[in-house]
């Protein structure tokens, strides 16, 4: 990967990065492209370069945490034996995990179309 390709991938992981905190403490509603073109230090034309619209960044930052969550529960999965240390690391996982707010996630898909909601829906089916 060249050096601008390299550039590319990082602005595009840092605007992530900053949807991601600012989703996960205002919610989807009160979050502005332009608080988090702001917050992540680039022009919002550039935002929408990367992301063509506030929802598809949203389910840009659903699916990347959610994605870890999923490699997290992978991780802890052990045998049969400890099914029930299992299902209590995965219970802190899904409400201790600092990186999704579950809670503030489940309540804004109700403000995505119903095609977003249906995309985050298939994702958490295929992580599981």
């Amino acid at each position: 990967m060249n050096q601008r390709e390299q550039q590319k991938k990082a602005t595009m992981q840092r605007i992530l990065t900053t949807a991601q905190t600012l989703f996960m403490t205002h919610g989807y509603a009160a979050v502005t492209t332009r608080m988090i073109a702001d917050a992540a230090s680039v022009q919002q034309p550039l935002l929408y370069h990367y992301f063509k619209t506030k929802e598809a960044l949203y389910l840009a930052v659903v699916m990347h945490v959610g994605e870890a969550m999923a490699a997290k529960i992978v991780h802890e999965q052990t045998d049969s034996q400890h099914f029930v240390a299992n299902v209590n690391r995965l219970g802190h996982l899904l409400t201790d995990d600092n990186d999704m707010n579950l809670q503030l996630v489940l309540h804004d898909i109700g403000n995505l179309n119903e095609a977003a909601r249906f995309k985050v829906f298939q994702a958490g089916k295929k992580a599981c």
